[in-house]
Parts: structure tokens; C-alpha cells; sequence
């Protein structure tokens, strides 16, 4: 269709005065020109393509997620999707692509597509606030509908610093809890606090390259800000120096976040518990520790 190459481009889409970006708001042209026109004639599965084509070409990565179900059981889910970085001061390009100012229809077309396809990566507490506000605006502006879910990934550690990376790795003994030091609990609070910013609908993975053991202390956090009737999911990288007890640690982070009770099946024998206190670990019960007693058999 003439003005509609197979690229996506679409001639007259920068015109003078046709479209302005103010802070978090779009203005529509007045006029939709003659290619709005063309492309919102064309066939869904078309202008879906086309989109596509435009704006969602970049590379996939796939994860493997998993949670608790409130009965205890663990469901397992792998994920391919776009990921888009969101540095501070910086509009992730997809909010930036022109289609946004064509008009609403195309606006609100982009913006599904992108709830489909792309996961968000904000790289600090304060460059999520600011996609939230932007993600909150562009849906009104669009009259997006209420239930979109958009995903976001949220790694804690990626803003700290590699003191603090390493010491969250370390097993050693300490007299206080896990990440006591290195004022943990404030750099997670703080994430949370970012979190809370944003929509109801908002679907979150936790990534975790290293674990806070204080389980009390996180559980108590994602408490207080309400999160835990959120959607959550837990993608764990795995560890470079393998552990017996990495599959006991992780089921205790996804309880605490999750705010789940659960009782496993077998015991933690008191030597791995006393060991897991000296080394910070608090706020655990035997959740989980069925994976330790079979991997110690």
C-alpha cells in the first residue's frame, strides 16, 4: 500500500506541528494525515506486523521464572520477551517511537503490543518511578484499557556497589543478620518504595544474583508495602560456587516475598540450622528443607 513500506516506515509521519513532547505527555495532531488514515484501514494482522517490524526488532532473552502457589507448590514458567533497559534520565526507545503522537488508536496498539512483548529493566528505584509515570500518563492519554498488564524486571543489586555485591555472596560468620553491614534493609526498602509507584496490574520478576538472607527482614518489608498481593515472580542466577543449601535459600526468599507459610515435609537437622544462623540466615522454618535433607542423603 503506497506510504506503507514493508519496513513499517510510513511517509508524512513527521510533519511540522503535528505532534510535540511535553515531559510525560503526548499531543495528538489535530488532522490525522492521509497515512493514519491508510494504516488504520489495513488488516489488525497487518498493522500488527508492522509494529513489530518498527518497534519490537530487537533480540529476545529467555528466563526461567518460578513461584509459590499459596498452597506451597512451586510453579515453573520460561519466558521469552524483549528486554528493554530504562537508565536513569533516559525514555526507553519504545516510548519514544513516533507511532505514539499518530494518534490514539495507534498509541493504545503500540502500547498493548508492548505489554505482550517487552519486559522493562529499571536500573535504579528512581528511573522505575519515572517509567511508571510515563507508563501511567501514556495509558490515559491512549485510553489503554485498565487490566493491561505491563512486565517489569527488577534486579536490587543492580545499582550497588561491588563491595556490596560481595559480601551478600559470602557464607561467613556473622553476629549480625545477613546484610546487616552493608544497610541492606534501606537499598531493598528503597526498591520496594519504587515499586509500590506503580500500577496494580504491574507484573514483577525479582532477579536474583545474590540473596539477602535476612528472610524476617524482607518478609517484613514486602509486608509493609503491600506488595505481596501483587503479581510476583523469582528468576535466581545461578551461583558460581554451587551450595547444598542455594535450593533451601531460594524457596525461603520466594516464601518471605510472597508472604507464604508453608511447613515442608522433612526437618532441618539442627547442625545446618546453626550453621545457617551463624552465617546471618533469620526469620526461617523448615519451609524447604526437604530439598536439604535430600541433597545430604
Amino acid at each position: 500500500m503506497e506510504g506503507v513500506e514493508a519496513t513499517g516506515k510510513m511517509d508524512g509521519v513527521v510533519e511540522k506541528g503535528t505532534r510535540q513532547s511535553e515531559g510525560t505527555h503526548v499531543i495528538f495532531e489535530n488532522e490525522p494525515s492521509r497515512d493514519v488514515f491508510r494504516y488504520r484501514k489495513l488488516p489488525a494482522e497487518l498493522r500488527t506486523m508492522i509494529l513489530d517490524v518498527r518497534s519490537f526488532d530487537e533480540a529476545t532473552q529467555s528466563r526461567d521464572i518460578q513461584f509459590l502457589r499459596p498452597d506451597g507448590s512451586i510453579e515453573y514458567e520460561t519466558t521469552v520477551r524483549i528486554e528493554v533497559d530504562m537508565g536513569l534520565g533516559r525514555v526507553p526507545r519504545l516510548l519514544c517511537d513516533e507511532f505514539l503522537a499518530l494518534d490514539k488508536i495507534t498509541c493504545r496498539e503500540l502500547l498493548e503490543r508492548a505489554a505482550e512483548k517487552v519486559t522493562f529493566k529499571p536500573v535504579s528505584p528512581l528511573g522505575l518511578k519515572q517509567w511508571s509515570s510515563k507508563m501511567a500518563s501514556m495509558s490515559v492519554i491512549c485510553g489503554l484499557p485498565l487490566g493491561t498488564r505491563y512486565n517489569v524486571a527488577v534486579d536490587f543489586t543492580v545499582d550497588m556497589g561491588i563491595a556490596h555485591q560481595r559480601a551478600l555472596k559470602r557464607f561467613q560468620r556473622t553476629d549480625r543478620s545477613h546484610g546487616f553491614e552493608q544497610k541492606t534493609h534501606d537499598h531493598i526498602r528503597r526498591w520496594l518504595t519504587a515499586m509500590e509507584s506503580t500500577t496494580e496490574n504491574t507484573a514483577f520478576v525479582l532477579v536474583f544474583p545474590a540473596m539477602w538472607r535476612d528472610f524476617r527482614g524482607l518478609r517484613g518489608l514486602f509486608r509493609k508495602s503491600g506488595l505481596t498481593s501483587r503479581t510476583l515472580r523469582f528468576h535466581f542466577l545461578t551461583p558460581s560456587i554451587p551450595r547444598k543449601e542455594t535450593r533451601y535459600l531460594q524457596l525461603q526468599t520466594m516464601a518471605a516475598a510472597q508472604d507464604i507459610q508453608v511447613t515442608g515435609d522433612g526437618t532441618l537437622g539442627e547442625e545446618w540450622r546453626a550453621r545457617l544462623v551463624d552465617e546471618g540466615c533469620r526469620g526461617f522454618g523448615d519451609f524447604g528443607s526437604e530439598t536439604i535433607v535430600a541433597l545430604d542423603a
